[in-house]
């Protein structure tokens, strides 16, 4: 197994890792430019740095950045979330990108950085949605929100306090008669052409065995997108679990980010 990649921080909670010399000196014209990994809610730095470094395996002239995710996220307001990523713009060129997003804490990480990403800086580029996007149920978001906690007196008063703040948030979501969070934060502006362009490939990785966000959620977003004039194309797992599909079978999931990263090469004008 290759080294785990270096990573550096450039913000809070976000991660880069510049090839070396002679790294560079292999650049190949038809790589992407940069690759942005948006973490599932809760993952640790050193299970994410995995995937950084699957990415630098196959791409060693390419920059990584790598963007966590928390659950204090969720209750920011836009101008703080989208205020941590500046630092992070400076290292993205206007094309040739690989947006690769992990479960809903990912999506809702990607959906706040491409409304900081004109149109145009979009071309030549393709999203890897791992486990995503899904739809808010209390059980299964409840369950992603516990993840960083490991001790069970902690999980459980947490869960106590999560399952309570979500409660009140659909009580109040259904008073004021408002589309929920997991609605308008992730799935809606993910297939909204004046946010992300048509003409950008997507990935869709998902299983059937996954119980955090359910197949028919992905494939509903998927067919929407469809409808919309996206190019889709879908990668289901039968057996693996939530983000475990790299696990569960890795020379298939490599092979999945070369072909999506293809349809790109391949297409007109790359």
């Amino acid at each position: 197994m290759p080294p785990q990649l270096a990573l550096n921080p450039i913000a809070n909670d976000i991660y880069l890792s510049i090839p070396n010399g002679e790294e560079m000196d292999k650049v190949n014209d038809s790589d992407p430019r940069t690759v942005v990994i948006f973490g599932w809610m809760g993952a640790q730095l050193k299970h994410l740095q995995k995937y950084a470094t699957l990415y630098h395996e196959l791409y060693p002239s390419t920059p990584v950045l790598l963007v966590c995710s928390h659950p204090r996220l969720w209750f920011q307001t836009k101008t703080i979330r989208l205020a941590n990523f500046t630092p992070a713009l400076a290292y993205l060129p206007i094309s040739k990108v690989i947006y690769h997003a992990f479960s809903n804490g990912g999506c809702f990480r990607l959906a706040d950085f491409l409304s900081l990403r004109p149109i145009s800086t979009q071309s030549y580029s393709t999203i890897v949605f791992d486990s995503c996007p899904g739809v808010y149920e209390i059980k299964a978001t409840t369950l992603a929100f516990l993840a960083p906690f490991k001790s069970k007196i902690l999980r459980f008063l947490a869960r106590i306090l999560i399952m309570s703040c979500f409660s009140l948030m659909s009580l109040w979501n259904r008073l004021l008669r408002k589309t929920d969070i997991q609605q308008t934060a992730v799935r809606i502006p993910l297939n909204n052409g004046h946010l992300v362009r048509k003409d950008m490939p997507r990935a869709y990785i998902y299983s059937k065995s996954d119980k955090l966000v359910q197949s028919w959620a992905v494939e509903a977003h998927a067919d929407e997108a469809e409808k919309k004039g996206y190019m889709t194309t879908r990668h289901v797992y039968l057996n693996s679990d939530h983000v475990a599909h790299f696990r569960t079978d890795p020379e298939r999931y490599k092979r999945i980010i070369r072909d999506s990263w293809q349809i790109v090469v391949s297409g007109p004008e790359a």
